[in-house]
């Protein structure tokens, strides 16, 4: 009863009337939601009595009860979080039983968590502050550090990455683009003193990461093969271990958070990213934008974030892509991204080994940004024209 009347201040509604569970007295809270959106204030008890008894005068004696009752707003926030514990437990109790029973899964689980978690209390505000020393805040934008790409191009264009940045790349299929992520990554792989995360949802893993590989030696496969065993040792050795490729079909959301959470990665690499789970919307365009603002927040917590997607069918036969070319091409999926890479090719003849690449969108340097590059399928590599 204390969680109705609490629920006509303004802020508690905004805050909460989400969380409760409306359908133990459906009339009343639906009544309390009704006034809330009309008014945008708090509710007197007498407007929220009057407006109650216009929908159901059987209503009376509850509301008799309530109009007795002393709740005083600044023990709100004590009462709500008593109250909502409990329906967090409720809630997580039938889930858990079903699961048990083979009737859900474990992200329907965590998605009862989830729900709640924007409720708890930060402790310590100062953790989100940003420095006041300025020195430290322009090398933090000096884009001549960070990672650098292999093609000089996209070092002049983009500069090196560093943490917060998330961009990602573009193209039709079988134009050469895991064959130009090969040959990038397998360049910053070289750089970095913590773990590169490689996550993948496309077809053939073991053939993506043998070209990462490849384009790591810059060599045909006959002669890695030939080489294997030295090969194999260079590469573990140069690299300390830290190129770590993750296979995931069904590439979710909380399992990523999990892998970086535990080895704090200092590169992410995501394949493709428009197919992770565990995002829901009322519509395609929404859900994207959900996957991609949170591709932006694993950048601003870990590091650099390069993801990969598709290019749509206008792509086809186009040597400069643009924004529109992309695969569900949205404002709520591109806006997050402070780079954009657009890798075009023709099929016009003696243009077989030459792809285009055109910066898309950039954060970080104003004007075209475009470049006609040679591809080696045979090595994994790309290279300047």
């Amino acid at each position: 009863m204390n969680i109705v009347k609490l629920l006509l201040f303004n802020n508690i509604y905004n805050k909460y009337y989400k969380f409760i569970n409306v359908e133990q007295n459906p009339k009343i809270f639906s009544t309390i939601d009704k006034l809330h959106k009309s008014l945008s204030r708090d509710i007197s008890f007498d407007e929220f009595k009057l407006a109650c008894l216009n929908e159901d005068e059987s209503l009376l004696p509850v509301l008799e009860q309530l109009e007795h009752l002393d709740v005083k707003e600044d023990a709100a926030e004590h009462i709500m979080r008593e109250y909502l514990d409990k329906q967090l437990g409720f809630e997580v109790a039938l889930v858990a039983v079903r699961l048990s029973e083979g009737n859900a899964t474990r992200e329907q689980l965590a998605e009862v968590y989830e729900k709640y978690s924007s409720l708890s209390p930060v402790e310590n505000w100062d953790k989100y502050k940003i420095s006041d020393d300025w020195a430290e805040l322009f090398a933090e934008i000096d884009r001549n550090g960070g990672l650098q790409w292999r093609l000089p191009f996209l070092n002049d264009a983009i500069g090196g990455l560093h943490k917060g940045d998330f961009g990602f790349i573009f193209a039709r299929t079988n134009s050469g683009k895991s064959t130009f992520v090969a040959s990038e990554i397998s360049y910053m792989i070289k750089q970095i003193d913590r773990p590169c995360l490689f996550f993948f949802n496309e077809e053939a893993p073991a053939r993506m990461k043998t070209r990462i590989f490849q384009a790591y030696f810059g060599a045909e496969k006959e002669r890695v093969l030939a080489n294997l065993g030295k090969c194999g040792e260079a590469f573990d050795k140069e690299t300390k271990g830290l190129f770590q490729f993750y296979n995931m079909p069904q590439i979710q959301k909380r399992e990523v958070e999990s892998i970086c959470k535990k080895e704090n990665p200092a590169l992410i690499v995501i394949d493709n990213l428009d197919k992770v789970y565990g995002f829901k919307a009322e519509r395609e365009d929404l859900k994207l934008g959900n996957i991609y603002t949170w591709a932006r927040e694993l950048a601003k917590m870990y590091c650099p974030v390069i993801a990969v997607c598709q290019a749509g069918s206008s792509a086809e036969n186009k040597k400069w892509l643009q924004h529109t070319d992309i695969m569900s091409a949205h404002t709520s999926k591109s806006s997050e991204a402070d780079f954009i890479i657009g890798l075009g090719h023709s099929f016009d003849t003696g243009y077989e080994d030459v792809r285009f690449l055109r910066v898309v969108k950039n954060k970080f340097k104003p004007g075209e940004q475009r470049a006609e590059v040679r591809i080696d399928p045979l090595k994994a590599r790309y290279y300047e024209l």
